[in-house]
């Protein structure tokens, strides 16, 4: 069964896509969205259901790695994603604006955004370009 194989960005399309994201309501929001799908390789559901606990140390920091749980994860298969610089930068900064416990990605009214939003969101920003 063939599947549709996401693109890749190049480099300046990530730059055109961040650059948007600062044009947008929830700027910080939007780029560690496009970060994370980026950068870190997660699937819309996959950034949804992320909470903080996956991302942070044992002091509350932003880790060196996300332990995406198999509860978050496309069919049960979590695991240890290393974070690129960029995304740690993205995801510290994201930490001192938002809450810093439950879901990562919140909506503007402060629930957890749906794998829908995500990917609606995604794609309206990338349509845009």
């Amino acid at each position: 069964m063939a599947g549709k194989q996401a693109k890749i960005l190049s480099q300046s399309n990530l730059n055109q896509l961040l650059a948007f994201t600062r044009s947008t309501r929830c700027p910080q929001r939007n780029a560690v969205i496009v970060l994370l799908s980026v950068k870190a390789g997660l699937r819309a559901g996959e950034i949804a259901h992320l909470t903080w606990d996956m991302v942070l140390d044992a002091q509350g920091n932003v880790s060196n790695t996300i332990e995406l749980r198999d509860w978050a994860a496309k069919n049960k298969s979590g695991r240890r994603i290393p974070i690129h610089p960029h995304l740690h930068q993205a995801l510290a900064d994201w930490k001192l604006e938002s809450e810093g416990h439950g879901p990562v990605v919140r909506s503007e009214r402060g629930s957890a955004m749906t794998p829908v939003s995500i990917r609606t969101a995604s794609t309206t920003s990338a349509a845009s370009n």
